[in-house]
């Protein structure tokens, strides 16, 4: 906002008084050199505005993420609890306690991440999702990474902001300061004689230019250091680039990979429930948690340790889900302020 409104004009003043003579001088400056490059400054003002907007909104998508990661956690605890809460072990099993430990423990993480006071009460739900019925393709995130990532997009605005600092910058190379000042200037002076007194009066009007003369210095350093930050910003894009896509990829082998374990996990509990002619106490409903398990109850401990591997491994998947979203748009866990973040344009 500052960068589009023309520079403000100084004003002068300047009284003189002698015995006989009074003068007073006004002027009013101007920066004309500021006011005939304000075009070229207003545009590389907005593209750094519209890249902090930007930058505003990715610290935004971090903190989202973030917190949904921590919300699976939260729910997945809650999951374990109802789990242990409903498989009977032996006596003095700490399962339980410990599991109510961890649900409190991660409520409290949640309750950070969502910034809410101790006093305000919220449900979690029963369980974690199931697993989709269909899963991204690779080729889908690297494209999606390189076309809406946020931090590409800043790269681009500030890259583009350099370039029109750069031409600015060689355009000015010789002129770097003019002013111009409109002054007005006026003059009593009394003459004195041996039988009177007489006032002369004098208003003058004109201009006065004041320039930067390049005596020692061309402009070549100012060049030269805008040359070099324009090079920086590029080598940075082209740096964001790369990582874009292999960080992308990294998070779909972490997505993929979590998803398989989830479903191996699913399949053995499944199984182990039709050997046992057991319901799934991973499922949730009313009905799961009114029906008893059989007495005895087969392995019960192994059949709980399954069960709570089966839940991990769900959200684990729903994590890895978030964080191969967040890789698509910039907010990964890996992302970082821009390098050129900053720079004087």
């Amino acid at each position: 906002m500052q960068a589009s409104l023309p520079p403000s004009p100084r004003f002068g003043f300047n009284q003189l008084v002698g015995d006989l003579e009074v003068e007073i001088t006004r002027q009013l400056v101007g920066n004309v050199l500021a006011l005939a490059t304000l075009p070229a400054r207003s545009e590389i003002a907005q593209a750094r505005f519209r890249a902090a907007q930007l930058r505003a909104a990715e610290a935004t998508l971090v903190l989202a993420a973030e917190t949904r990661k921590q919300f699976l956690r939260a729910v997945a605890a809650n999951e374990q609890v109802s789990l242990v809460t409903r498989t009977d072990g032996p006596a003095g099993d700490t399962e339980p306690t410990e599991a109510r430990m961890r649900l409190r423990i991660e409520r409290e993480r949640l309750a950070r991440h969502m910034g809410l006071w101790d006093d305000v009460d919220y449900r979690l739900p029963l369980r974690v999702p199931s697993l989709p019925a269909r899963i991204r393709s690779i080729r889908e995130a690297k494209e999606q990474a390189l076309q809406h990532r946020l931090d590409l997009r800043i790269a681009r605005l500030e890259l583009d902001a350099l370039a029109k600092s750069l031409g600015l910058t060689q355009a000015t190379r010789f002129v770097s300061a003019l002013d111009l000042a409109a002054q007005n200037r006026y003059k009593s002076t009394d003459k004195v004689t041996a039988d009177s007194v007489s006032k002369t009066k004098t208003i003058t009007n004109g201009f006065v230019a004041t320039i930067e003369i390049p005596l020692f210095d061309f402009g070549q350093a100012r060049v030269a250091e805008a040359e070099q930050r324009y090079l920086q910003a590029a080598n940075r894009l082209a740096e964001l680039a790369v990582n874009a896509r292999s960080e992308a990829r990294q998070a779909y082998h972490a997505y993929r990979g979590t998803y398989d374990l989830a479903r191996i996990h699913q399949k053995r509990i499944a199984a182990m429930r039709r050997l046992a002619g057991m319901r799934d106490p991973t499922q949730d409903g009313d009905r799961a948690a009114a029906l008893p398990l059989p007495e005895p109850a087969p392995d019960m401990e192994g059949w709980m340790g399954r069960g709570i591997k089966a839940i991990e491994a769900r959200r684990d998947f729903w994590i890895a889900d978030t964080e191969l979203a967040a890789s698509m748009s910039g907010a990964g866990p890996n992302a970082v302020p821009s390098a050129v973040d900053g720079t004087r344009l």
